[in-house]
Order: structure tokens, then sequence, then C-alpha cells
């Protein structure tokens, strides 16, 4: 799990590490820095990287065969006037070197949760003597809007699920997920398993594609019906023993992004559900001294009943306490 999230942090800022854009082979080099960090509600585990621009002879990025991470920079961050957490420095193997041979180098924290409303600031000394500082505010929690959201899943509800939340700030974004948890008894110990939802599919050439949610502003989603019951009975395919299943609930996840995020992602779309993030002069950064973003986002969920009749007309048994 954790693997999968350095990977996910590299490739999300990889992007910085390419030429400028406007890059011209008898326009001067102008080198270039930047600082991103992500500070995640919904783990201890943070993450950090500093990288620099670099020249190439023509207009391919790709004759850069140098990896441009920045070592030896001196990263801190504070939660409000007192706390100070230091980014320690290490590697993981790089499984892709069709590019770049070396290991994926980047700065971490270990044991850092913040929570809902932390006001965070961070500094980063290069080598060179440069600093790169940012702050954040941790989104806050969001109330669900229970008039408008369905609370229980039953078998009477034909169209969609609906959960809707209320916002006090219009201008931030939220990326919404729906996760079955449920039990599954392997050799007669019930093992916790959650499968994620899927929020509509498409048929484009014959094959079926699964959509999930992208970040937008929007304060409810709606899951169609169907597509859920399509979940439930995967769960057990090719497993005739229904009974082996328990269904404890659903929950809908929410993660709420705070200013910087959010003004990212309207400012570059939301259509594609991408963190690049480029050099061009029209990018977003909220870097001092340099480029990047340092931002954060929290998760927070809402749980959402199953009902008995609607469970057992999959076979399986429904988690009662």
């Amino acid at each position: 799990m954790r693997i999968k999230y350095f990977i996910s942090v590299i490739l999300i800022f990889s992007i910085f590490i390419s030429c400028d854009d406007s890059f011209s082979p008898k326009a001067p080099y102008d080198e270039r820095y930047s600082l991103n960090c992500i500070i995640r509600g919904d783990t201890s585990f943070q993450v950090a990287t500093t990288y620099k621009n670099y020249d190439v002879s023509y207009i391919d990025p790709y004759e850069n065969k140098e990896d441009s991470f920045i070592d030896g920079a001196f990263i801190r961050m504070w939660r409000g006037n007192d706390e100070i957490s230091i980014f320690k420095d290490t590697t993981m193997e790089r499984t892709d070197q069709s590019r770049f041979k070396t290991d994926i180098k980047y700065y971490y924290i270990n044991g850092f949760v913040p929570t809902a409303g932390d006001s965070l600031e961070i500094e980063a000394l290069l080598p060179n003597g440069r600093r790169l500082r940012s702050n954040t505010k941790v989104p806050k929690e969001v109330k669900r809007n229970e008039i408008y959201s369905d609370m229980v899943l039953t078998r009477s509800l034909v169209n969609h699920l609906r959960t809707s939340w209320e916002i006090k700030n219009q201008n931030l974004v939220y990326l919404p997920k729906l996760v079955l948890c449920y039990y599954e008894k392997v050799n007669g110990v019930n093992i916790w398993k959650e499968k994620i939802i899927p929020w509509k599919k498409l048929k484009i050439d014959n094959e079926t594609k699964y959509i999930y949610p992208s970040p937008s502003g929007d304060y409810l989603i709606d899951y169609d019906v169907n597509i859920i019951k399509e979940a439930m009975e995967d769960i057990s395919k090719n497993d005739s023993e229904k009974g082996k299943y328990t269904i404890i609930y659903l929950w809908l996840e929410l993660s709420i992004f705070d200013e910087n995020l959010s003004t990212y992602f309207f400012t570059v779309g939301l259509e594609d559900n991408s963190l690049a993030i480029g050099l061009d002069e029209g990018d977003y950064s909220n870097i001092e001294n340099g480029f990047g973003i340092f931002g954060s986002y929290f998760t927070q969920r809402f749980k959402i009943s199953v009902t008995k009749g609607y469970v057992n007309s999959f076979g399986y048994i429904l988690y009662e306490e």
C-alpha cells in the first residue's frame, strides 16, 4: 500500500522534471526549482519532492537521462507556531528504467497525522541557498445533508443512491468514493474486505468501461442502483456458497481538498482527472520563490446502512451488532 502511494506521488509530480514548454533552442536556459508536498489526512506518512528543470540541446525533453531531483534539501514543516517536523531523505527502487536508471528519491516524515483545520507551513532550504516556502490550511469536515441523502440502501430504491453534503466554501473541490464493506468467511474465519463501487458504466466498441468519480465542486453524487447491484453480485462471483458473505454497510468516503489544490483543479480544468503540473507561466503554483504545489486534503466517511431484505436477496447475511 505504501509503495503504491510513493509511486503515485512521484507520478503526480514527475512532469516537474521536464522541460519548460516555452523552451527554445535559441533562448537562454533559466534554472527553476520546484517543491511539491500534498498532506494527506488519511495517513501518517507524508512525502515531499524537490526538482529543478534542465536544459537540452534541442527541443526533445527525453534527451535528458539524468534525474533532476535535488539532493541535500533541508525541508521542515510547522503546525501552528510550535510543532516542527523535519523531512528525511530516502529512496525506493525504480521499476520503470526506460529513461532514468537511478532509484526514485523523495523526502518524508512518518507519524504526522493532520487534523481538520490545521494551519501548516513548509520551507525547503536548497543546497544553493534558495528557500522555497508555502502554507496550507487542512480543510474542515462537512456535514451530510440528511434530508437530501439516502441513509439506507433498500430493495425499493429503484433509480439511484444519493449522498449530499452541506458546503460553506463554494470554492473547494470534493472527491467522493462509494465503498462496500463486508466479511468473507475463509477457512472458518471472517476476513474484512472492501470493494470500491463504480459510479457509471459506458459501452465503448462493445466493451464495458467503468467510470469512477473525478474531483469536482459538486455537493452531491448519485450512484446507479443497478451498478451497486452488480458490485454486490461480483463479490461472490463463481462462488455458490453465498452464505459465506456478510454485508456490513456501505460508506461514502469524501475527500475535501484545500484551497490550494482546489484552485489548481479549477485552473487546469477537471475533465481529465489529472494532477499533472507543468512549469508553464500559466500553470498554478503556490510556492514562494519557486514552483509547485503545497496542499492538503481531509477525508471523512458517511455510513450508509443496508436492509436485511436487500442483503438476503443476494443470498448474503446482514451483519447485526
